[in-house]
Parts: C-alpha cells; sequence; structure tokens
C-alpha cells in the first residue's frame, strides 16, 4: 500500500474517534465525570481503535539510529553533559532488584522481547501516581530542570518525566543483560526528548516531555510511556505506532548509552 493510500485510511478511521475524544475531553473539564472515567473510557476507545488498524498498514519507517546521523548533543540538566551520559551503565542493587522482581514474576524470556517492554509497563503502571496520591513512585514538578539518575530516582521515588525515563530506561536495560540478549536489542530502546500535543491532535504542542520508545519484532516505534497517560500508552503497545500517536509532536532528539540523533519529526 502507497503511503498516500494508507494516510486515506488513517484519516477515515481517526475522525470516527475523534467525536468520542473531544466528548470525554469537555466532560472532565467541566467536571461532569472523573479522571478515573476518562482514562477507562479512553483505554476502551483505543482497544476499538486498535481493532480497526489491524486493517491498515503503515509504511515501516527504518530504526532512526539508523536513519538519522549521529551526533553530539549536550542538555544542562543542570550541568552540561552529553545526554548519553546520564544513562551511563552502572550496576546497582535496588536497580537489579526491581529487573530480577519483573523477570520473576512475568516469567520472562530471550524470547519474547516486546513482551519485556510490556511487561515493564504492567510492572510500572500500578506503583506510579501523581503528587499527593499514595503511589510507590510520584511525580513531583521541578522548580529547576534537573536529570536524576536512575539510582537517585528509585531511592527518593519520586521525580518528572525525564527522570522516569532515564529510571525506566535502566531497568529494561538490566533485564535484558539479565536474560542475556541486552547486546541485541540496544538499538532498540530510545531515550526522547519532544513536544507532546492536545489530545488528539497533530501540531498542537503543549509542552515538552521525555519519554521511552522501542523497536518492535514487526520494525515499527512504539510509545513505550512512562508519566504521560501510560495506561493508554499500554493500550497502544504493538498496535499504533508512534509516528501515528497523536498525543506526541515532534521529537527534537533521542539517544541510548552509545548513539544522539536528532530527529525534529515524529519517526
Amino acid at each position: 500500500m502507497k503511503w498516500t493510500e494508507w494516510l486515506g485510511q488513517w484519516t477515515i478511521v481517526k475522525k470516527v474517534f475523534v467525536k468520542d475524544f473531544y466528548e470525554l475531553i469537555e466532560n472532565v473539564t467541566n467536571m461532569e465525570i472523573s479522571r478515573d472515567y476518562f482514562e477507562n473510557s479512553s483505554i476502551k476507545l483505543a482497544k476499538e481503535l486498535a481493532e480497526l488498524l489491524k486493517h491498515v498498514h503503515p509504511v515501516v519507517q527504518p530504526n532512526p539510529f539508523i536513519k538519522h546521523k549521529n551526533e553530539r548533543i549536550y542538555y544542562n540538566a543542570p550541568n552540561r553533559k552529553l545526554v548519553t551520559s546520564y544513562i551511563k551503565y552502572e550496576l546497582h542493587p535496588t536497580i537489579k532488584a526491581i529487573a530480577q522482581d519483573i523477570r520473576t514474576t512475568y516469567n520472562l524470556t530471550a524470547n519474547d522481547k516486546d513482551g519485556v517492554i510490556k511487561a515493564i509497563s504492567n510492572w510500572w503502571i500500578p506503583r506510579f501516581g501523581l503528587q499527593n496520591s499514595k503511589k510507590d513512585f510520584i511525580y513531583v514538578s521541578e522548580q529547576r530542570e534537573k536529570w536524576q539518575t536512575a539510582i537517585e530516582t528509585s531511592k527518593i521515588k519520586h521525580g518528572d518525566c525525564d527522570d522516569y525515563m532515564i529510571m525506566l530506561y535502566s531497568i529494561a536495560r538490566q533485564v535484558f543483560k539479565d536474560l542475556d540478549c541486552w547486546d541485541e536489542v540496544k538499538e532498540r530502546l530510545i531515550c526522547n526528548a519532544g513536544n507532546v500535543n492536545v489530545y488528539n491532535q497533530f501540531s498542537s504542542p503543549v509542552g515538552g516531555h521525555a519519554y521511552l520508545s522501542w523497536i518492535a519484532e514487526d520494525k515499527e516505534e512504539y510509545t513505550f510511556e512512562t508519566t504521560y497517560n501510560p495506561k493508554i500508552a499500554l493500550a497502544y503497545f504493538l498496535i499504533k505506532p508512534q509516528k501515528i500517536n497523536t498525543a506526541y509532536g515532534n521529537i527534537w532528539f533521542s539517544f541510548n548509552e552509545e548513539k544522539m540523533i536528532r530527529r525534529h519529526n515524529t519517526f
């Protein structure tokens, strides 16, 4: 299928759901329904959309680390450092214990690498909450930009999107290391910094965000979310690729423990 033909099909599919999403958002704004109801309804719509998307086959893009030139990218958080330095590997008992817990709880094997990412999301979601919640890990906004290490975040158990991106990257890396397949997949696990959109609208950025993505066995890149509606991201995992996920805008840059690239688009 040509890209233009696929885009036409996707536009038709998308229109079916836009009205339902906007009605949900309007009701939340008017305090007519709870956040939980909105989230659960959004997941239900995501699953219905996923069934339609099974019949739509977008053009697969190459791995971004192959498509884009490797560069040296620095970020001040708060000190100017190469972004790869924020996720430098260090064996730590806390991260190791979390990885082992996930591996044994979900009976993970190296034969199902996509399943590893899904299992980590399932482990993470019930443990993460907004400020004043009674979850294990709490989202706290920063007064000054600072990227914590995975070890710091695992100890203090609070942070924002970039802190949890780094921690979940480190946990996933440790799981794959323990399964003895990290070298096979290390270019498939990606840290991203970019825009997020007004929900369900392209080109309507409302702020910056840090999150993970994963190149699955089908060669598509999928959102691997830590803080921005992770339940909805999980519902879309292996179904709705990152490039057509309207919750996300342009990606400024991406990196793993070895490579850094500038993307300036959604793929």
